[in-house]
């Protein structure tokens, strides 16, 4: 059997338009409860957009030349931040003190400092091609209650 690029090409082109994504069940530590995200791939166009204008603000505000002379934290903030809404563009079934998480930057940003497994899921299924793969979108929904698509 021989890998079709055209196939995977076309998956992920799919995957990145507007309104698309793919919902993937996200569980941390040990907790049986899975929470839904929605993921477009991790090299978006709009995400290396907002990547880059991120970046080009804080070299500006920090009188830098290049990411790579911006301090650690700021370059963890960038791309974290530009994570947001363009390659992670939604959640479900996530709560604080039973309440529903409004997916918003500032918790985004809460939960990628503070749960690791969480921001170490999101980089791993958003990098992943099988992740936007129609077939692999099918085992996932026969294993679990998808949530509807209406973001």
């Amino acid at each position: 059997m021989s890998f079709d690029i055209g196939a995977a090409i076309a998956d992920q082109v799919a995957a990145c338009e507007e309104g698309a994504g793919v919902w993937v069940p996200i569980a941390v530590g040990d907790n049986e409860e899975a929470f839904w995200i929605k993921l477009k791939p991790a090299q978006n166009p709009a995400y290396k957009e907002e990547f880059r204008r991120l970046t080009k603000m804080n070299c500006i505000r920090r009188r830098k030349k290049r990411f790579d002379d911006l301090p650690q934290d700021t370059q963890e903030r960038i791309l974290t931040e530009a994570l947001f809404g363009t390659v992670v563009v939604g959640w479900r079934d996530l709560v604080e003190n039973g309440e529903p998480l409004a997916f918003n930057l500032e918790n985004f940003m809460r939960i990628m400092d503070n749960l690791w497994d969480f921001a170490n899921q999101v980089l791993l299924f958003a990098g992943a091609q099988e992740t936007f793969n129609k077939e692999h979108q099918e085992i996932v929904g026969k294993n679990f209650e998808r949530p509807s698509d209406g973001s």
